[in-house]
């Protein structure tokens, strides 16, 4: 657990701006966003109005061009590369859309490669976690061994959340981990995810452009209510959303 207090918010943006091509066309501009500790927060928006970008600065994998983001109370904008990919390693999970586990791993070396990245030491009972997590996600122990290219869409989407939470990260982020599933399937797979988050007091971020899904979320927010950039280029465009 970090050293902020339960009250402290675990994500802050102020005067957030980010662009691909020297601040010419801003895709995110984010005055101001805080997220707080557990929280459930699920995130839409139309194609275009910068989910992928506003994900990409939440994991660290890009830095904002301007402005300050706080996460866990830590600077992101003043951290080098190295220090980012320890950073999300160690404390952000994400689950991807299109999976991305390695076909021709198995399941448990594709879940091994999230604890190589994050190399923290105390992983002494790693096994046991790896295990444990299994079972909590209705999966039989005998998953592990096979490839990942041998299970269903569901069997996937549960080893892509352990892999996620195998590090106990404090912050979830989840990227339209539903839109292969089917009604039924898409209620199961959130319950089992609100039960492990639940269970680790861990912060979710979900992104999704599926409202119906809002109903299992305590908080809600649309990208044109938060990024100042998606709503200009929709008033260019004559599309109000």
């Amino acid at each position: 657990m970090s050293e902020q207090t339960l009250s402290d918010p675990i994500i802050q943006f102020s005067n957030i701006k980010f662009s691909y091509d020297n601040g010419k066309n801003l895709v995110l501009d984010i005055p101001q966003w805080q997220v707080s500790r557990r929280q459930h927060m699920f995130i839409s928006g139309a194609s275009g109005s910068g989910k992928s970008t506003l994900l990409n600065l939440l994991s660290g994998i890009n830095s904002p061009d301007s402005g300050e983001l706080l996460m866990l109370g830590q600077s992101l904008t003043n951290m080098s590369g190295r220090e980012l990919d320890k950073f999300r390693a160690q404390k952000v999970g994400v689950i991807f859309q299109q999976l991305n586990l390695i076909p021709y791993l198995t399941v448990k070396d594709n879940i091994l490669l999230a604890v190589y990245f994050a190399t923290k030491k105390e992983q002494l009972n790693i096994q046991n976690k790896i295990e444990s997590l299994t079972e909590q996600l209705n999966l039989p122990l005998s998953i592990l061994s096979k490839q990942a290219s041998e299970l269903s869409v569901g069997q996937q989407q549960r080893v892509a959340i352990i892999r996620a939470m195998i590090n106990e990260p404090e912050i979830l982020i989840a990227d339209e981990p539903t839109s292969a599933l089917d009604a039924q399937s898409k209620s199961a797979f959130l319950q089992l995810l609100f039960e492990l988050v639940n269970n680790t007091n861990c912060t979710l971020l979900f992104v999704s452009h599926d409202t119906s899904l809002v109903s299992y979320f305590d908080s809600e927010v649309t990208m044109s209510e938060l990024n100042q950039a998606a709503v200009q280029v929709q008033k260019e465009l004559g599309d109000v959303y």
